[in-house]
């Protein structure tokens, strides 16, 4: 016979602190804050206590000022703060850890699972921002604009050891640093005011960078191609780049090579809004994104399958160069043929299919009715009816289904356990954002 033991274990994890704030006004006008916060964490390393992160902010509201020419330039209000925080390492990082598993003859063992690391301690994060806030022309134009910059020091970068140590996996260390820049506006106004009518818009933009300054030289590898490695974006997609993409040729082809961003540089909102004769409100909102790339999956494998439409003519012409038609090719580009080759150029790889992923989107649209009061007022106090729509239209050049699509595929999931990390998005017949339509009634009694 055989005897089956079960086991379970509990590791409770304890965090705990403090927070303390002073604001200081001077005669309504200029306004100091001062504070910080205390962390501690069982999940820090032996040496570390309670750690402390302090905050800072000053604000000067200029305009209440005689000199200030409050006729045209309503209020004025420049701002800068400074502030840390931080971030706890893993439950697990300073624990080495043993995973159980079953030898030959059904015989208990267990195997190496983290190596642990006892000095591990949190990141910190630094950030300074400058900004400014104005409102002009009697309340018609608004401006809210904000620079700022960001240090990571200390940061948790998993440290890869040689294997002759035991240990297949990484180790968590504090030994990054990120940096990361950006700035962000925003602007309303009322472009058109009557009896009649009232127009409002709203534009927003932001841009975002960061880079990975020192990791000791590691390359901290992610799923879907996606990697971290100082001097570019965290985290950015490496991998094999044609770089004649358009000419008439077979592909030369660099290999990991830099790609691009995983996530967005770049936001622009664009909205707007109508009210008619008091009854009536449109409402249109257009974002885009922009700057970062995407892995388009389902393209590549129903292409190497020799099922993606677009490759219909492509990999027939490669068929027929393949049969000694030596002029098959003549007009088909080197991203072309690597994009579509099943079998020549090197067969299909799916590097080749990282693509840009800007897009424009028609985000929503609504329209909304106000029921006037005489129409409703037997059974109730208020009545609006809203008919409103959401992602309508989309713009891009992006050659999948959408851009927008998240899908961070978990390595486990297919029995691959190499510690990569999960923030690279692809597209991998994921359903896109559905186009929605919704009628919506409201009532005040």
């Amino acid at each position: 016979g055989a005897g089956t033991d079960i086991d379970d274990s509990i590791l409770s994890v304890t965090t705990g602190g403090f927070f303390a704030e002073w604001i200081l006004g001077f005669q309504d006008r200029l306004f100091l804050t001062l504070g910080g916060r205390g962390d501690g964490s069982s999940a820090f390393g032996d040496d570390f206590g309670t750690q402390f992160y302090p905050k800072a902010a000053v604000s000067w509201v200029v305009s209440d000022y005689d000199f200030w020419p409050t006729d045209w330039w309503d209020a004025m209000k420049v701002r800068t703060a400074y502030g840390e925080s931080g971030k706890a390492p893993g439950v697990f990082d300073k624990i080495r850890t043993w995973n159980p598993v079953t030898g030959d003859g059904d015989t208990p063992g267990f195997t190496p699972g983290e190596i642990g690391n006892e000095n591990v301690g949190p990141e910190r994060t630094a950030e300074w921002e400058f900004g400014a806030d104005a409102s002009l022309l009697n309340g018609r134009l608004g401006i809210e604009a904000t620079f700022y910059s960001t240090t990571t020091t200390d940061a948790l970068v998993p440290v890869t050891y040689p294997p002759s140590q035991g240990f297949l996996a990484s180790r968590t260390e504090n030994v990054g640093e990120i940096s990361g820049k950006g700035y962000e506006l925003y602007v309303t106004g009322v472009l058109l005011q009557s009896d009649a009518i009232e127009w409002r818009g709203r534009v927003s933009y932001s841009h975002n960078e960061n880079e990975a300054k020192d990791l000791q030289g590691q390359i901290i590898s992610g799923d879907n191609k996606a990697e971290v490695r100082e001097g570019y974006a965290v985290p950015s997609y490496f991998g094999r780049v044609i770089t004649n993409p358009n000419d008439f040729a077979d592909p030369v082809v660099e290999t990991s090579a830099y790609i691009g961003p995983v996530n967005p540089t770049d936001l622009i909102g664009i909205g707007t809004d109508f009210t008619l004769f008091r009854n009536w409100t449109v409402d249109l909102l257009m974002e885009y994104q922009g700057g970062h790339y995407l892995p388009q999956y389902t393209g590549y494998q129903n292409g190497r399958r020799g099922v993606w439409y677009p490759c219909y003519d492509i990999q027939a012409k490669i068929v027929a160069y393949e049969n000694g038609d030596a002029g098959a090719l003549n007009d088909v580009t080197a991203q072309e043929r690597g994009k579509c080759a099943m079998n020549a150029f090197g067969g299909a790889n799916s590097d080749y299919w990282v693509e840009s992923a800007d897009f424009w989107k028609l985000r929503s649209v609504s329209v909304t009715y106000d029921v006037p009061q005489q129409w409703v007022q037997s059974f109730a106090n208020r009545m609006t009816v809203t008919a409103s729509a959401s992602n309508l239209f989309i713009w891009t050049d992006y050659s999948g289904v959408d851009p927008e699509v998240e899908d961070f595929a978990d390595r486990a999931e297919y029995g691959v356990y190499d510690g990569a990390a999960d923030y690279g998005r692809r597209e991998y017949y994921n359903l896109p954002a559905p186009r929605t339509f919704l009628l919506t009634f409201r009532m005040g009694f």
